[in-house]
């Protein structure tokens, strides 16, 4: 989501959320000082990024994720935000043992998604969600051939079934990224 601000005082008036950490960067290496914002809304921590340009700050606002983590590439950042497999705080299924990265660029006082140019990355990735993805159904076809009515066995079993769709999501989208042009 992008806005516009005049200043980070200005910014800092519209939030209606704690204000976790600040940090002031050069964010996309035009010599002026960007802001990055983390703020907590309950149990969650979002991002925002403050852009310098002629009008003031153009404003970005990540999604909620797992983690975040701000890179220097050459005279930019990269910012790469970190999705556990179920990332809403509370759920009923909980994280596993992988996350999903989405990488972005700065680019003037824009923010491009920029998974397309960590094909490698993807592509390791890529190979553990498959790893990941024949133990849960291995796992699966043990409960299927045990056919217990235990109430935490079908907790487990439908929890396994929901890792596989979103094993599988990953694994088709980094099939995508790997396989762009």
């Amino acid at each position: 989501m992008k806005g516009r601000v005049r200043d980070l005082p200005e910014f800092r008036a519209s939030l209606n959320v704690g204000i976790v950490k600040e940090e002031s960067l050069d964010l996309n290496g035009d010599d002026n000082i960007d802001h990055v914002v983390y703020t907590n809304g309950g149990e969650e921590t979002y991002l925002s990024v403050l852009l310098a340009n002629s009008e003031g700050f153009a404003v970005w606002h990540f999604p909620a994720a797992e983690d975040y983590q701000i890179v220097r590439t050459g005279k930019r950042y990269e910012i790469i935000l970190k999705f556990d497999t179920f990332p809403l705080f509370g759920s009923l299924y909980g994280s596993d043992q992988h996350q999903w990265f989405d990488y972005y660029e700065i680019d003037q006082d824009s923010v491009i998604l920029a998974n397309s140019k960590h094909k490698s990355f993807f592509q390791s990735q890529r190979k553990l969600y498959r790893a990941r993805l024949l133990e849960l159904k291995e796992r699966q076809r043990q409960m299927e051939q045990s056919k217990s009515d235990d109430d935490l066995a079908l907790l487990e079993y439908d929890r396994i079934k929901a890792l596989i769709e979103r094993y599988t999501e990953w694994i088709q989208k980094t099939v995508a990224i790997v396989n762009a042009k």
